[in-house]
């Protein structure tokens, strides 16, 4: 979980970059939303009384917690609502009105119920660990894991938003910063 307020005299923006992840993010200024996974930097520009807070999902958790294909997230910021339904509406307004040491226990509670019974794709999961190294080759990646690259792109579209080696440049560069 994180939270993030625009201090007095601060100025400027704030530059999201890509990381394999999605989260639920309550803003002051857009409410409550799912990030999708970025292939790309995201700027926020900091106005006078912004606040957020959010919750990251797991990488290669997310679709199953959101109970959707992640690709269909790639880039975009979409209201929770239209993903989770109505109740979603509810949790946004106990958000906005909670205390700010309150809010990311109620993001927390909500998002909860929908782990217990997450199945993450196992295979996705044991390439993870293989990506973002020197010289990563996704056909040696398949050979390792039996898997056509074809099935292997299927089910990172559906876990992560995007493909292997796309995941794997963001993780390059993740780990250079």
């Amino acid at each position: 979980t994180w939270e993030r307020q625009r201090a007095a005299g601060e100025e400027g923006e704030v530059r999201i970059l890509p990381d394999g992840c999605a989260d639920l993010v309550w803003s002051s200024r857009g409410g409550l939303v799912v990030a999708g996974p970025d292939t790309g930097p995201v700027v926020y520009p900091l106005e006078p009384g912004y606040e957020a807070a959010g919750l990251r999902l797991r990488t290669g958790a997310a679709a199953e917690v959101l109970g959707l294909p992640l690709a269909e997230l790639r880039d975009l910021r979409a209201p929770l609502e239209d993903v989770w339904g109505g109740d979603a509406a509810l949790l946004g307004e106990r958000i906005a009105s909670a205390p700010r040491g309150e809010r990311l226990q109620l993001l927390e509670q909500a998002v909860r119920p929908r782990t217990r019974e997450v199945r993450a794709d196992s295979l996705v999961l044991a390439s993870l660990p293989l990506l973002g190294g020197r010289g990563t080759n996704v056909a040696e990646l398949c050979r390792t894991l039996a898997i056509s690259e074809r099935a292997l792109r299927r089910r990172f579209d559906r876990a992560i938003g995007y493909g292997p080696k796309k995941l794997d440049r963001i993780l390059r560069f993740r780990r250079f910063l």
